[in-house]
């Protein structure tokens, strides 16, 4: 994915992109978060208790987890709209390409370093009710949110 996004960035892709285009893509940022958090709230929480076997593979793991970075717009608007900016023109593509994609290794991977890190302390704190709990306040926030985002863009869209 972060290959992809690089190479929209090297080549410039935000100077052909319409004004219009990051309303439509904010409507459909927020129509998959809406989607994601029905389909959250609407899957069996497993609740994890000492002793008791792990929970069984979620069988569309991989296509769900390249969905959900193929379609981040923070990722998108990242690669799309800052990320030229640090191409050097003098210095041949592939070597833009790996400084670029060298970068932002590091830096995705110190954040999700940290937030494996951070989710396994709370796992350990959070058990059985909590973790239920926890999943269903989340789940709202989220879709409180894609709701809040999908209003604002149909708004501007439409004013």
């Amino acid at each position: 994915i972060a290959c992809l996004f690089v190479c929209l960035a090297l080549f410039g892709v935000a100077q052909w992109l319409p004004k219009s285009f990051l309303p439509y893509l904010a409507l459909v940022g927020a129509a998959y978060l809406l989607w994601l958090e029905w389909r959250n709230w609407h899957s069996a929480v497993r609740i994890h208790a000492p002793g008791v076997g792990e929970a069984a593979p979620r069988p569309h793991f991989f296509r769900d987890a390249l969905l959900a970075g193929l379609s981040n717009p923070k990722d998108l608007l990242f690669f799309i709209l800052f990320l030229p900016q640090f191409v050097e023109p003098k210095l041949p593509l592939w070597q833009n390409a790996l400084w670029l994609l060298g970068g932002w290794m590091v830096c995705d991977f110190s954040i999700m370093s940290s937030y494996g890190l951070l989710a396994e302390r709370f796992k350990r704190l959070l058990s059985g009710r909590k973790q239920y709990l926890v999943a269903r306040v989340l789940s709202i926030i989220m879709a409180t949110l894609g709701l809040i985002l999908l209003a604002r863009t149909l708004f501007d869209l439409l004013a």
